[in-house]
């Protein structure tokens, strides 16, 4: 069976060639990403899920008070992403996970369970040279909250943030986009109010320290998605401060890591932050490939243009919808459309998500179709 498949796979490659893969450290030059010889390294790769949900606890040990739990990539994740020729992965992971329980008397303590697991993906990737984007994301916010899923509504736990930042949250905590206590949380946290943010900087520069001398993470996306639950009130957050805080704290310790930055609807990073090694990074889910998708990209590419910065999309899905095999057609050629005006204008990308859209989870079937497109916009 394993021959079998390992063929499967060898059919996409005909014709793209295999990837040499990244080594050593990574840094830019104008809009431009560099490696340690000066070449230039343009990433085409995926986002890989899993380790971003939960309060500390692996999935299998969760309980009704843990909000679900981290999960590590399927095995035979590493091996498809090698031959499909993929540079990099950006791998969300979560403050709550690295730090479940709040420090004592200033001390922290993190989550070697999780470190160990963290370990692992690191290891499996950097031996396939492909280079790992540490991601530390966000999405409702914290498992102190709940939000709809979209696409059915259903109310779930949010990740993030640590569920001990809010023992006031509730039983079933904050819904809504707007709602009082989680606008106050986030406008609490990204204005520093009382140093709410020191512990997740405390969190990065751990992790700067841990993976000093590992060659295979080579940078940081510092936030994901500020600003998105957040009400109109909250334009005027300064967000490149935030930036400039956090940047400079892991910078001190991890000079090699490029450092991107995001920002969300209601607040936008109009000024570059003053940091070595900057990217500017952007999501985007449009439903269509038209002008207005493209003139999308191009606000963000002039942004880009200003700062001398390389540009990136974190995330992204197949345009037309979400690539399954039963999808209507016409999804291949609007995101191959999308994916050669990147490539024309040397920008980055990473597709949500391997897991159910590359492979689904229990499944042992690749999909195929969308690997090839993706390939093909390398």
């Amino acid at each position: 069976m394993r021959l079998v498949w390992m063929i499967g796979i060898l059919v996409l490659l005909a014709g793209a060639g295999w990837s040499t893969g990244l080594t050593g450290w990574l840094h830019t030059n104008g809009r431009e990403v560099l490696d340690d010889a000066n070449h230039p390294v343009r990433f085409c790769g995926v986002n890989v899920s899993g380790m971003e949900y939960g309060t500390g606890v692996p999935f299998a040990q969760r309980g009704p008070s843990t909000y679900g739990g981290w999960a590590t990539p399927d095995p035979r994740m590493y091996d498809h992403l090698q031959a499909w020729g993929v540079n990099v992965v950006r791998l969300p992971i979560a403050w709550a996970n690295l730090e479940p329980k709040a420090p004592v008397k200033g001390k922290h303590s993190y989550n070697q369970a999780y470190l160990q697991a963290l370990d692992g993906i690191v290891t499996a990737l950097g031996k396939r040279h492909i280079g790992v984007i540490l991601s530390m994301h966000q999405w409702a916010w914290s498992p102190a909250f709940q939000a709809p899923r979209a696409g059915d509504g259903k109310l779930i736990r949010g990740c993030g943030m640590p569920v001990w930042l809010y023992p006031n949250a509730g039983k079933n905590g904050a819904i809504g986009a707007k709602d009082p206590v989680r606008v106050a949380a986030q406008l609490n946290f990204f204005l520093n109010i009382d140093h709410v943010d020191d512990g997740l900087i405390a969190a990065w520069c751990f992790l700067a320290r841990r993976y000093a001398d590992n060659t295979a993470v080579v940078g940081a996306d510092l936030f994901n998605e500020p600003g998105i639950f957040q009400s109109d009130t909250v334009k005027s957050i300064p967000l490149e401060d935030f930036y400039q805080r956090i940047g400079d704290a892991v910078q001190a310790v991890q000079p090699h890591w490029l450092l991107a930055v995001q920002g969300g609807p209601h607040t936008p990073v109009d000024t570059a932050p003053r940091l070595r090694n900057l990217v500017c990074s952007f999501h985007m889910y449009p439903k269509t490939w038209d002008a207005d998708t493209q003139a999308l990209v191009d606000r963000h590419l002039a942004r880009a243009v200003a700062w001398n910065t390389p540009l990136w999309v974190g995330e992204f899905r197949a345009i037309g919808d979400e690539a399954t095999p039963a999808g209507p057609t016409g999804w291949k050629a609007q995101t191959a459309g999308f994916l050669a005006y990147l490539k024309a204008r040397d920008i980055h990308w990473t597709y949500w998500a391997y897991q159910r859209a590359l492979f689904a989870l229990g499944d042992p079937k690749v999909n195929t179709a969308l690997a090839q497109v993706l390939q093909a916009g390398m």
